[in-house]
């Protein structure tokens, strides 16, 4: 699902290329608003550099996984570039993350 360009909270364009799993997009809404901003940062990272996320194997091939920590907790963010679009699935702790990813992507999929 392709979202269009939106002002970033700078004021300035954001990526076209990025866009947000509906999940994903909901669990952003009910986080603090600092954390809010460090996922839209990181966002804006993976859209200028698609491949800092490290790449998957097995199961869940095609997707990348970029790690970041925000308040002495490791985060993990899994996204997927298809065409000129990253979609993003899922942010979480480390936890039962790739589980739970799985578990996502046979209910999406």
């Amino acid at each position: 699902r392709a979202s269009s360009p939106r002002p970033s909270r700078r004021g300035g364009p954001s990526s076209s290329r990025a866009s947000v799993a509906r999940v994903s997009a909901t669990v952003v809404k009910k986080q603090t608003r600092a954390f809010q901003l460090v996922i839209e940062d990181e966002t804006e990272k993976i859209s200028k550099e698609p491949e800092i996320g490290e790449a998957k194997k097995g199961d869940l091939s095609g997707f990348r996984v970029h790690k970041f920590i925000f308040q002495n907790h490791k985060y993990l963010m899994a996204f997927k570039a298809q065409g000129n679009n990253i979609i993003f699935y899922m942010i979480d702790t480390h936890e039962n993350f790739y589980r739970e990813l799985k578990r996502y992507i046979r209910e999406v999929e």
